[in-house]
């Protein structure tokens, strides 16, 4: 399981550890995988402007200074993937189910199950 990590790495590094991933699991093992994903038709730029406008809304309990920590951090640190992206990594690495189990309300956080063959 992973929670919130993956977005922090390039396409490429995202490949190498789902391949990893992949060579841990016995047949028929399920590798859960919770972050952010971007819209199919977004980029990266669209993403965080709708994710920093859900934020702003209602992230209310942090002050001013906690909301532009987190705005720099995600603006710099985060580079969130489709989740048709990350089911090709997966089927690349012979997962054979996908499976979205769980998405937030402004569709910015995914709960996916992916089962290796």
């Amino acid at each position: 399981m992973t929670s919130f990590v993956l977005h922090h790495l390039s396409l490429a590094q995202k490949d190498k550890v789902i391949e990893q991933v992949s060579h841990l699991l016995k047949t028929n093992g399920i590798f859960v995988l919770i972050d952010i994903v971007c819209k199919e038709e977004e980029d990266k730029e669209h993403f965080v402007n709708r994710y920093l406008e859900n934020m702003r809304q209602n992230w209310t309990a942090l002050s001013s200074q906690d909301m532009s920590i987190m705005e720099n951090h995600i603006s710099t640190y985060d580079f969130p993937e489709t989740q048709t992206t990350l089911y090709q990594l997966a089927q690349k690495h012979n997962f054979v189910r996908f499976e979205c189990l769980y998405k937030d309300t402004p569709e910015a956080a995914q709960f996916l199950c992916l089962t290796f063959q």
